[in-house]
């Protein structure tokens, strides 16, 4: 039993990641798509990273109650100060440019729900477009 189990998961495992890591020929960047994201300089992928490493760490600690006033403030600020930075070091990427605008609607978004107001409905499908604006700026 545990091994037909065992092997059900490994089988919607393996179609899940099939699915999730094919490119269709719409997501398939056009060549001058592809142009524009390749010249992004190495120091705004290396800021965007971080940027979004910095808002997905705010995002845990909502999503973990109690969001604790101080440390909120903490993460708040050192994504806001990463997302900014980031934005002086990708003004000629115009993926970048668009991932970095919805990290700023996203931090918006759980500032409002670390204040217990909601807000942080959509912060999982906004990640899932962060991260193909950033694959499109690393040239993936």
């Amino acid at each position: 039993m545990w091994g037909r189990l065992l092997f059900a998961f490994l089988v919607l495992f393996g179609v899940w990641y099939y699915l999730s890591h094919r490119q269709t020929s719409e997501m398939r960047p056009t060549a001058s798509e592809a142009a524009a994201g390749a010249t992004a300089p190495h120091d705004c992928i290396l800021m965007a990273d971080k940027a979004n490493a910095s808002l997905v760490a705010a995002a845990a600690l909502v999503t973990h109650p109690p969001v604790y006033p101080a440390d909120w403030m903490h993460a708040e600020s050192d994504a806001g100060a990463a997302i900014s930075a980031a934005d002086s070091a990708c003004s000629s990427s115009r993926d970048a440019q668009k991932a970095l605008n919805l990290m700023r609607s996203t931090l918006s978004d759980l500032a409002s729900a670390a204040r217990g107001e909601g807000g942080a409905v959509e912060v999982a499908n906004r990640q899932a477009e962060i991260d193909v604006l950033l694959d499109k700026v690393r040239g993936r």
